[in-house]
Order: structure tokens, then sequence, then C-alpha cells
């Protein structure tokens, strides 16, 4: 009897060692994921902290931006990362081409309230044809800023929420100073690209530039509203454009302390700051008293990329990781944008970053709740950018009349969609 003991003893001690070397010491699985150089390098602390809190999961950051020509030859090479940080122009070209895997199976199991967190204004981008693709990681918002000094040494008075173009055409008028010569001494409005001031003013006029189904719209009432404005902004002296006029504010400081009105996003705080401007940012413009405010958001997202099932399941644990409210709340900070989420606007890290920087309040607070507007669908985002960009810019210089832009676009941009889009 006692040597059946000893034996029992013997036998769980060698099943007790069998466990610790079959199941203790099992190798993590790498998750990689891949993304912006310098936003993964701000999420990496996150990463550190998530890798320390398990041992089933290791993730390995790679700091490349998720660029075609990078996915492709990862795909050819048959090394896909698991998650990247995605765009909108991303996202709309990696989903359909079945790069990406559909998240609505891991969000449906989460509950209604996952998915409802998120700011709506995000989704557009990460959701194509009832696939959620991507999830929202930060919010960057057009909008416009205003010089409180320039205003009031102007005795100009700052616009009030529910102003429209008509009111940023008058105070631009009253605010600008030009010497007797002509030239600026203080500007009433600027922008730089077309995509930060005539793309909002489109939206926010009722109109877009491409349908959902890729058919071209700048014959459309809207499109020559807001470029017609611009033209008569820029012919009242009212308005130049960076890197369009020779007398725009193209040196930094005039651009950060001379200019009333500047439309911009959130992504220029950084440069209000390392100026020491005193920009602030302006309640949302809106088309007439009686339009809806509107404008153009965009977001980086975190996507898991159509690996095996064990990977995507790791994958998802870190997606969520990274959405949690704390996590997402960091990382926006971090960067200097908003969050993207409501739970994460609510935390205390964010909370406190509001606090200390009235701009990021009302960028979250009052912007993140008007309507989002979707000029194109995003796999077009390139032809926009690389077609109608420039044209628009040549509408800007007074060399292109908003009736040429508009038949020229009509002309061009359909068999480039053809070749380009379709094509594939």
């Amino acid at each position: 009897m006692r040597c059946d003991k000893v034996l029992c003893s013997m036998l769980a001690g060698v099943m007790l060692v069998f466990f610790v070397i079959a199941y203790g010491s099992t190798t993590p699985l790498e998750i990689i994921l891949l993304g912006h150089p310098a936003h993964l390098g701000l999420v990496e602390p996150i990463i550190e902290q998530f890798n320390a809190e398990q041992d089933e999961i290791k993730v390995v950051l790679t700091k490349k931006e998720s660029s075609p020509d990078v996915i492709l030859s990862m795909y050819l090479a048959g090394e896909l990362p698991d998650i990247i940080e995605s765009g909108g122009r991303f996202t709309h070209d990696y989903g359909p081409k079945g790069l990406m895997a559909d998240l609505t199976p891991f969000v449906e199991r989460e509950g209604k309230q996952f998915l409802a967190d998120f700011i709506p204004a995000t989704m557009p981008d990460n959701r194509i044809d009832g696939c959620l693709y991507s999830l929202p990681a930060f919010l960057q918002i057009e909008g416009m800023f205003l010089n409180p000094d320039v205003l009031a040494a102007t005795g100009v008075p700052e616009p009030q929420v529910g102003w429209t173009w008509e009111d940023l055409r008058a105070l631009g008028r009253r605010a600008r100073r030009m010497d007797a010569e002509g030239r600026f001494e203080l500007w009433g409005v600027t922008a730089g690209h077309p995509f930060q001031f005539d793309w909002v003013l489109i939206a926010q006029a009722g109109g877009c530039l491409l349908t959902e189904d890729l058919q071209v719209t700048t014959h459309m009432e809207p499109i020559r509203s807001a470029l017609g404005y611009v033209v008569e902004l820029v012919d009242d002296d009212i308005a130049r454009f960076r890197g369009v006029h020779s007398d725009a504010p193209n040196a930094n400081d005039a651009w950060g302390h001379k200019t009333a009105f500047v439309a911009d996003a959130t992504y220029r705080q950084d440069t209000w700051n390392n100026l020491e401007s005193p920009m602030k940012v302006a309640p949302p413009l809106r088309y007439q008293k009686d339009s809806q405010p509107c404008t153009v958001f965009s977001d980086r997202s975190w996507a898991i990329m159509n690996v095996t099932p064990e990977r995507q399941e790791a994958a998802w644990k870190v997606v969520k990781y990274l959405t949690r409210a704390d996590n997402a709340a960091r990382f926006a900070v971090a960067l200097g944008y908003p969050v993207a989420s409501r739970s994460a606007m609510q935390n205390s890290v964010f909370q406190a970053y509001m606090r200390a920087r009235p701009n990021m309040r009302i960028w979250a607070e009052t912007y993140t709740t008007i309507q989002s507007a979707q000029l194109y669908p995003a796999r077009a985002a390139a032809l926009v950018f690389d077609i109608v960009a420039p044209l628009a810019q040549n509408v800007r210089r007074k060399t292109m009349s908003v009736e040429e832009f508009v038949q020229d676009v009509q002309n061009r941009l359909p068999a480039l969609i053809t070749e380009r889009l379709l094509a594939n």
C-alpha cells in the first residue's frame, strides 16, 4: 500500500513537470501590427503594456505605412501583417479585394453597445457594402480657426454658433488690412489645399464630387456655388491661398499671427503651438442660416487582415485593447487629435487634455456632433486628389473658370474611373 502511494506521488510529480513543460513554457502567438511609423511610435507604450499583461499573445510593431505597394509585396510573399493601421483609402482598397477580415462577427459578439460607442461620423470610411472592415482609432476634422488677436485689433467680433458663408465674407473683409501700395498687412481668409476649404464648402452646400457608384457630379449647383464663392473671396481681396497666390501669407509667422481666419484641421494645432499662435477653433461654418453645419471627417483605423482564423481571433483581442477607452484616449492625447469614441472622450486622460487645451474641447464637443460629409468614395481619393484638386487650384488662381472646371472634370474623370477603378 505504501509503495502504491509512493508510486502515485512520483507519477503526480512527473505529470506536473510535463504540464509545466508542455503548457507553462508555451511560446506566445506573435501578432504583427503594421502602421505609420510616427503613429506606431506613440502607440508603442500601449502595446508594451498589452504584452506585459498576458502571455498568450506578443504584438510586434512594424513601422511602415500600410500603402498598396507595401501590402501587395507582403501579400505576394505570403507575409501579410495581422493588423494594420488603415485609413479610408486603404480600407476601401483592401477590403473588397479580400485582403481584410470582415469584423462584423467579432463586433456582434461584443453586443450592440460596443459599436454604438463610436462617434457616427467616424464610421463611413470603415464600412463597405455591409461589411465592417476597420474600427476608428482617432479623428481628423476639417474646420475653421480664427485669430482673436487679429479680430480684436481690427474691431471685428468673433463669429458665433450658426455663422454662415456670408458672415465669413463680411468678417474677413473687415479684418483684412492693406498698406498704401495694396499689399496685405493682415489677411482675411486663407487656406492650403482645396480639401481644407473648397471641399468643405461643397459639402456644406449639399454637394459631392462623385457618388458612391462613381458617377461624376461636378455639374451640380452646390459645386458652382462653392467654387463661385471661392472666386468671389479672391476677387474681393478677402481670401488668399497658400501655394497658389504670391501675396498669400506663405511664411508661417504671417500665417499664424496675421490672418483672421484659416480653413484647416485638427492636425494643424501643432503648427500653431510651435508658432505660439493664438489661433482658436471657430464654431462650425454652415452654408446658410437654415442649413445644418457639416464638414469633412477623416480617421485612421485598426483593421485585421485576412489571416488564419486563429490569428484573427488573437488580433481581435489586440484591436479591442487598442480601442478600449483608456488606451484610445492615451493614443489620441499623444497624437494631439480628437478621440473616435464617446467612452474615450469621457476618459479622465482625455478630459484632462481638453481642460488644458480649449481648442481640443471645441473639436471634441462641438464638431463631432455635426454631419459628416462624403464627397466621394474613399476608393476614388487618389483620382480626386490627382485630377480634381489641381483643377480646383486653377480656379483659385483664376486661370480656369468654374464652368471650365465643371466641363474639364466631366470630360476627363469618367474615362479615368473606368481605367483605374472599374477595370480592376
